[in-house]
């Protein structure tokens, strides 16, 4: 049995940790007893912390109390110990300089980081993650963007840094009648929807599609905008939809289990982000036979073709 640590940032609902829960789901669903598979959180719980716990064999959470907790860097060294750890896998920042570093200490051979994100580091983060590199023995980016980046901003080996864009399962989201969800959600007919499914960051650009609004309504008043995900700009973003007298052409919808039957509903997918690595939620939505307008930023242009399945 192959024994496997995932180390992560935390259990709230973002593309990297879907894809993760994803991954652990389907490895113990086809080799049930080829792997062990263990999880560790070196930030904070979330709203996946559950789903994980279902699906890997243990699951532990070890919470960053400071900036440089060495605390969190112990109990994954007794983690790996206790487990006979193998092979670590390591997502987003904070786990791939913590896991990397407790790996190296532990003696582990295989630790390999899965790049999901194409945004600017710090300078002092760049150092870091050049210096926990030299532990990593293999690279996963999500797009060519993001291997691009890692390659050039860290000056690491191209034969250390591969390339593997994200998967879906495309029969979750096929043959879905829209009628029901557009009656849950109180829709008028002959309403066009748009929609987007990404959490409320700055990163995803929501601000931008709500100062676009008051422009489309001129043109299109029989409009409506699901936002479907939670986070920390909810708040300033209703304020900015009532501000610009937008907000009931929007249904802020929350963090949503039944995205295939949302996606269903909307007659286009709309992703205004600054950066992304490879949007899981575009792949979702071209899976729906969806049209996708997105901001053409890093791997995005690898997943919609310009005038053919949207327009970037």
């Amino acid at each position: 049995m192959v024994r496997i640590l995932f180390v992560v940032n935390g259990f709230a609902v973002g593309g990297g940790e879907l894809k993760l829960l994803e991954l652990i789901s389907q490895l113990k669903q086809r080799y049930p007893q080829k792997y062990r598979i263990v999880v560790a959180s070196v930030g904070q719980g979330g709203p996946l912390e559950e789903n994980f716990r279902k699906v890997a064999d243990r699951t532990e959470i070890y919470i960053k109390r400071h900036a440089y907790d060495v605390m969190q860097i112990f109990g994954l060294i007794r983690l790996i110990r206790e487990e006979k750890i193998q092979l670590i896998q390591t997502t987003l920042f904070y786990a791939d300089i913590l896991g990397t570093m407790a790996g190296v200490l532990t003696g582990v051979r295989n630790i390999i980081s899965w790049e999901v994100y194409t945004e600017q580091y710090s300078l002092k983060q760049k150092w870091a993650y050049r210096l926990a590199s030299k532990g990593l023995s293999s690279i996963i980016a999500v797009s060519d963007a993001t291997r691009r980046k890692m390659i050039h901003q860290y000056h690491l080996p191209e034969a250390k840094v591969r390339t593997i864009h994200y998967g879906i399962d495309v029969k979750k989201f096929q043959s879905r009648n829209p009628r029901e969800i557009r009656k849950e959600l109180g829709i008028p007919q002959n309403t066009i929807v748009f929609g987007t499914i990404a959490r409320l960051t700055e990163q995803k650009g929501h601000r931008y599609l709500i100062q676009a609004i008051p422009t489309l309504i001129r043109h299109f008043p029989r409009v409506l905008f699901l936002f479907i995900g939670d986070g920390p700009l909810r708040a300033s973003l209703i304020q900015l939809a009532q501000d610009l007298e937008v907000l009931p052409y929007i249904q802020f919808l929350g963090f949503r289990s039944d995205v295939d039957a949302l996606l269903s509903a909307m007659d286009v997918f709309v992703l205004p982000s600054l950066y992304e690595g490879f949007p899981n939620a575009v792949l979702e939505a071209m899976a729906c036979g969806k049209p996708v307008v997105a901001t053409g930023v890093d791997g995005t242009p690898e997943a919609v073709l310009h005038g053919k399945t949207g327009l970037l």
